[in-house]
């Protein structure tokens, strides 16, 4: 016994010298997962009953926990395991989702990205709401479970009689273990996936244009030496195309659906829509349109920015029977992509443009690459039309 201990604290030492390289890949995993975790979020909401969101949030923070007791941040990880906890525990009795719960889940990933993302954390706001996750699990365990919060395993009682979490040593098998559940419920089908940083497949689309202008110049040598006939002619035309079909492919792989933009822009919008108590119905089409990843990615918070100033400048009370209704639709014309945001609100337009938050998200659009404008649509109803240039 005292050597296969042994065996496991050299393995746990090697993996915790592994330098810096090693921390960042597992701060970049976690935020990865945090992002996932957010969609799934999204989609709880909507459908709290859905089994396979909670099972699959769940799983989320099984790999963040132990992931997170690599990194040395101990906060981190107690928000991660008391995290776990209380979604398993929901999950095991099927505990109706409240939207208590899902705000825990939600602040659990806001401060666990605070602490992979941000160099100094207030540590007040991650011990308050660890000691808020403690009193839930605690609830929870003795209305579903009978069990005695005292027994649990993972927990003890401090001097004050406050719940607290007891050290666990980190468990390398429970951290492999959570990051294949992870890869496996992102796995769709039998197909294989690699994932190439967009740095990286900017630099072969770089490099194959590069090579697809020399090649076009031998071509068209070729052609003014030999004529068009010539086999040396039509074989370098050929290859000429087999090279734009590879720079045409790998660009293909840079574009995406708005589909995960969406669902952030959807939580969002939502989320300011509750806080103020507003009657307002929000909605998005046009989900399957693509775009480059990198504009995809960026675009939602602009948008978020730009829907939730409109809405602070209309009048959003109730009306005779109607429901004041923004929507948001994306469609591609002219080989361009278009976003429309259309309210039909009351909303004075230059009261809006006076606005300095607006100027602001103007010229985060600008930076974006993309060309606004604000009018009304044939129905009366206003409509911002965010485009992209490129």
């Amino acid at each position: 016994m005292k050597n296969k201990n042994n065996k496991n604290n050299i393995a746990e030492f090697n993996l915790l010298q592994g330098g810096k390289g090693y921390l960042e890949d597992f701060i970049s995993e976690i935020v990865e997962i945090l992002e996932d975790t957010e969609l799934e979020l999204v989609n709880l909401q909507m459908y709290p009953e859905n089994k396979d969101c909670i099972n699959s949030i769940y799983y989320n923070f099984n790999a963040i926990k132990g992931l997170s007791g690599l990194i040395d941040k101990p906060l981190c990880n107690k928000t991660a395991v008391l995290t776990e906890e209380l979604l398993d525990i929901v999950r095991k009795n099927n505990v109706p989702v409240s939207r208590n719960i899902i705000n825990y889940v939600l602040d659990s990933v806001k401060i666990i990205r605070k602490f992979c993302t941000e160099t100094t954390v207030e540590t007040n706001e991650a011990e308050t709401h660890i000691q808020n996750l403690a009193m839930s699990v605690k609830t929870l365990l003795k209305d579903y479970q009978e069990t005695d919060f005292e027994e649990d395993i993972f927990y003890r009682k401090d001097p004050l009689n406050e719940p607290a979490l007891r050290e666990k040593e980190t468990d390398a098998q429970d951290i492999i273990k959570g990051i294949r559940m992870h890869k496996i419920r992102n796995i769709q089908s039998s197909d294989q996936y690699v994932k190439i940083p967009l740095e990286k497949l900017d630099q072969i689309i770089d490099i194959i244009q590069k090579v697809e202008k020399i090649h076009s110049s031998v071509k068209n040598e070729a052609a003014l030496r030999f004529g068009s006939n010539d086999s040396l002619t039509v074989e370098s035309t050929r290859s000429y195309y087999l090279i734009n079909d590879v720079k045409n492919i790998l660009k293909e792989l840079r574009m995406v659906t708005f589909q995960q933009a969406f669902q952030k822009l959807t939580r969002s919008v939502c989320s300011f829509i509750e806080e103020n108590h507003l009657e307002v119905k929000f909605s998005t089409m046009g989900e399957n349109v693509e775009a480059d990843k990198e504009f995809a990615d960026k675009i939602a918070t602009p948008l978020g920015e730009l829907i939730k100033l409109v809405l602070s400048k209309s009048d959003t009370g109730p009306k005779n029977n109607r429901t004041n209704n923004v929507e948001v639709l994306a469609y591609e014309e002219n080989g361009l992509v278009h976003i429309d945001i259309i309210s039909d609100m009351a909303l004075d337009p230059a009261e809006l443009k006076r606005d300095p938050g607006y100027t602001e998200v103007l010229e985060k659009l600008n930076s974006l690459s993309c060309r606004t404008t604000l009018e009304y649509d044939p129905e009366g109803r206003i409509k911002l039309s965010v485009t992209s240039t490129k």
